[in-house]
């Protein structure tokens, strides 16, 4: 295992301390975003700008909401690929 418990936490609180590097990075960059609408001209500008934003909102609540995962997968195909599309075939 890459990053073990080594810590003696409980594994719903060290899978909350595991999320939070991708989601403070993600709010960084969204309060980045945030401050550079100010200065945005034109249209284009200002909805890349805010495209880029909803898609850090994305990252963060989905970081946060992510369930845990019940079981590994049963192989390397079904990680790349998703069960969904190895079902389906």
């Amino acid at each position: 295992m890459l990053l073990e418990n080594k810590w003696g936490l409980s594994p719903i609180l060290y899978d909350a301390v595991m999320r939070l590097p991708l989601t403070a990075f993600a709010a960084y960059f969204l309060v980045r975003e945030w401050q550079g609408l100010e200065s945005a001209q034109g249209m284009l500008h200002i909805a890349a700008h805010v495209a880029t934003m909803l898609f850090l909102a994305l990252i963060a609540v989905m970081t946060i909401a992510r369930r845990r995962p019940v079981r590994q997968a049963d192989g390397w195909l079904l990680v790349l690929i998703g069960r969904p599309l190895a079902e389906a075939a």
